[in-house]
């Protein structure tokens, strides 16, 4: 049934109407910075997405978690609960590949290499920005994949502009956002605040998270943004195995004492002055993340007797990152310094006796130099468009290493464009992987990585567009742990192709599909099989990438009733995953699969008079039973995901002109 439901509506995930400002590819309307550089979409030869607050609030969107998961190109892994670990990977690479940016500034942990999407409260977005290639070249280590990039609201009108929203979920999850913006001449503010709650969902899964941010602009010279936050969320960890159910813990969970804190602060300062054709840049960016996070089990004593074990973890990460750029028309220089810190702390007590057992502290450190080169230039009045560059990083851990890219966009006709692009790039071994006690590698390589991407745009009017892609990647010296243990795996190759079609042949209907087949494979090339993988019984020295799927299609149908009404009905097909898990019966790996699996979400959107609207989300539609993510043993339940999710939602957005403006 639900494989017929998803062919019904597979044409289709953003639709399209002619009065809003979205991302028509072939249109200058819609200008990115994600490269470094601000140049209309239209120009940029790489793949490319990007995502509108407009968007998201048609579709009554209430998290970051919905929005990614029903991007076809995008691997969101969870833990299946509010306010639970996100982390995103691009088109079949892994998370600590993508670089992610909160306004330009660096979000990725140094201790993993990854960002918790489920810091983000989903109404401070103005639009993301999505670059689907290698971006080394300008960004260094961690985007060796390529670029999120989050921009958050601020105040474009002269005026007061009041917004505020809320919403409530069945299932006891409640947001609430309100923001303030004021421009005169000049000078812009923007202050917002959000507060996020979950009850339990599952045992141990309660969510509570505030946070509050803003921008400062002055004569559009130096802007300033910021954001702090705390979170707190229970971590109820994968079902346990049926034949044994952890001693602090029940049949639903693996403990009911784990538990996690975060605080953390970010902020960036950007500098700009145009000078003729010059355009001089700084920007100054800062990201501090404390984190605490405690478990109780049951540990052991040398003489194999238990006690009742506290485990408690303190990190501290901290980066502070500079950089100057120079621009003349199509060329441009930079200069990069990023200083990564990071403390951690581990203490174990007996709680029974209630005695320190073991501690551990490490504090590495960390620092990055680099200079890029950058040059876009025009040909043919503005037939071809070519660009190119070249970085090269000093880093206080690893080898100097250089990164360039490539690429090529051919506007064949007004509806008919082909683009084309190369990169080099890398990703340095995170902290964790370097420095964890016992189990860290202090002799990993960093990866090295080449990616090619080529897309073809076709265009007919406003009734029809179509996007193909197709890419193929090589990852030298993949990191992945192998015998408990981070190691370089030989060579990592990932090849696909990503088709979306959207056709809207009226004005009140709009479908849209995101087909992305891919192939992703970890290989072991020396010739001693001592480093072959033992699976199933089976020496092998080839396997598929754990994690991640290698079909996903999403699709939506968007009806809407002039401007005020929108109801769109998506479909996510996610094909099935695979992962591998010691087996310590056999003592050899065996691989353990989550099934493919087909989701249905409905959004309504009704605005109603003055400035309000009203919102309607399902998520789950038929309350499909499914597995969100995978556990961390081979026999474990793995992690559940949430059944249907109703919730409703009210938002008002008005601008008021100061009385120094009033209306003529």
């Amino acid at each position: 049934m639900n494989s017929l439901v998803f062919l019904f509506i597979s044409f289709i995930s953003f639709p399209i109407s002619e009065s809003e400002d979205i991302p028509h590819y072939w249109l200058p309307g819609i200008v990115v910075t994600a490269k470094r550089i601000q140049e209309p979409l239209s120009d940029v030869a790489v793949d490319m997405k990007v995502i509108t607050e407009d968007e998201i609030s048609r579709k009554g969107i209430r998290s970051v978690t919905e929005l990614f998961g029903e991007e076809g190109f995008l691997d969101t892994r969870t833990t299946g609960i509010e306010g639970g670990l996100l982390t995103v990977g691009l088109r079949g690479f892994p998370a600590d590949q993508l670089l992610v940016l909160l306004n330009g500034t660096v979000l990725n942990s140094p201790a993993n290499g990854n960002f918790d999407f489920s810091e983000i409260p989903i109404s401070i977005i103005k639009r993301i920005e999505i670059v689907k290639s290698p971006s080394s070249s300008l960004y260094g280590a961690n985007a060796s994949s390529g670029v999120i990039n989050i921009i958050t609201k601020e105040q474009s009108k002269e005026g007061i502009s009041i917004e505020g929203n809320g919403n409530i979920t069945g299932q006891g999850n409640r947001n609430i956002f309100s923001n303030i913006g004021y421009k005169k001449g000049k000078y812009k503010l923007n202050m917002y605040i959000s507060e996020r709650m979950s009850d339990e969902q599952r045992p141990n899964s309660e969510f509570n998270s505030f946070s509050g941010g803003g921008s400062i602009s002055i004569h559009e010279l130096i802007t300033t943004k910021f954001s702090t936050g705390e979170r707190k969320v229970g971590v109820p960890g994968p079902v346990p195995s049926p034949t044994y159910i952890p001693l602090y813990g029940d049949s639903n969970t693996y403990s009911l004492f784990d538990n996690q804190k975060t605080r953390y602060i970010t902020g960036s300062t950007h500098i700009e002055k145009i000078i003729y054709d010059f355009t001089i840049s700084s920007d100054l960016g800062y990201r501090r993340e404390n984190l605490s996070f405690s478990q109780i089990y049951e540990g052991y004593n040398e003489d194999w007797s238990t006690y009742k074990a506290n485990d408690n973890w303190y990190y501290i990460t901290e980066q502070l990152t500079g950089s100057f750029q120079l621009s003349y028309r199509g060329i441009s220089l930079g200069i990069d310094v990023i200083k990564h810190e990071f403390w951690a702390y581990d203490s174990l007590y007996d709680s029974d006796k209630d005695s320190l057992k073991s501690d551990n502290f490490w504090n590495p450190d960390r620092l990055t130099k680099g200079i890029r080169g950058n040059i876009k230039q025009k040909f043919f009045d503005d037939k071809i468009i070519s660009t190119a560059s070249v970085r090269w990083d000093k880093n206080s851990d690893y080898p100097d290493f250089l990164s360039y890219s490539g690429g090529l966009l051919f506007n064949v006709q007004n509806n008919l464009r082909i683009g084309t692009s190369f990169g080099k790039g890398f990703r340095s071994p995170t902290f964790n992987e370097l420095y964890w006690p016992i189990y860290g590698n202090d002799s990993l390589k960093p990866e090295d990585s080449f990616q090619t991407n080529t897309y073809i745009d076709l265009g007919f009017r406003k009734i029809f567009f179509m996007r193909v892609s197709g890419f193929w990647r090589e990852v030298k010296n993949s990191i992945s742990w192998v015998d408990f243990k981070p190691q370089n795996i030989d060579r990592m190759i990932v090849k696909g192709i990503e088709i979306n079609p959207t056709i809207n042949p009226s004005d009140f209907l709009s479908l849209s599909l995101s087909f992305v087949l891919k192939k992703a494979e970890e290989q072991r090339m020396g010739n001693d099989t001592t480093q072959y993988w033992s699976i199933n019984g089976n020496l092998i020295n080839e396997r598929r990438a754990p994690y991640i799927p290698e079909e996903k299609v999403t699709g939506s149908i968007e009806l809407r009733r002039g401007e005020n009404t929108f109801i769109t009905f998506t479909s996510i097909y996610t094909g099935e995953k695979v992962a591998y898990f010691y087996d310590f019966v056999s003592s050899e790996y065996k691989t353990k699969k989550i099934d493919n699996v087909t989701l249905c979400n409905l959004g309504i959107l009704q605005k109603l008079v003055g400035n309000f609207s009203l919102s309607l989300r399902v998520d789950n539609l038929f309350d499909k039973k499914y597995k969100s993510n995978f556990g961390y043993t081979l026999d474990d339940g793995d992690y559940p995901a949430p059944g249907r999710s109703v919730s409703i939602g009210l938002n008002f957005k008005g601008d008021f002109l100061t009385p120094e403006n009033p209306v003529r």
